[in-house]
């Protein structure tokens, strides 16, 4: 029995579905270890559970939007420079 067009174009078609399912699926779970790595560091580990929950009912966006939106817990202190008493400091003198 030999292969027609037809059923060579749709072997060929469930291979690219299932190659494009298995990449999708490998970026999800890397989208979902990051961020649940993000939430911990800004101080909800307990919530990892939670994260993963949704993660897998919803899109692949909705937990790095709710993680985006988590306030910082841990207390980080800024590393920049604290402003000067004036903005205009560094100016020259007219």
């Amino acid at each position: 029995m030999f292969l027609t067009e037809a059923d060579i174009f749709f072997i060929s078609l469930n291979i690219v579905v299932f190659v494009f399912s298995c990449l999708y699926l490998a970026a999800w779970v890397m989208t979902m270890l990051l961020m649940t790595k993000v939430a911990e560091e800004k101080g909800y580990g307990n919530i990892k559970g939670q994260l993963w929950f949704i993660g897998l009912f919803a899109l692949v966006f909705t937990v790095p939007l709710i993680v985006a939106a988590l306030p910082d817990k841990t207390g980080r202190t800024s590393t920049s420079t604290p402003p000067s008493a004036s903005p205009f400091s560094d100016l020259p003198e007219v």
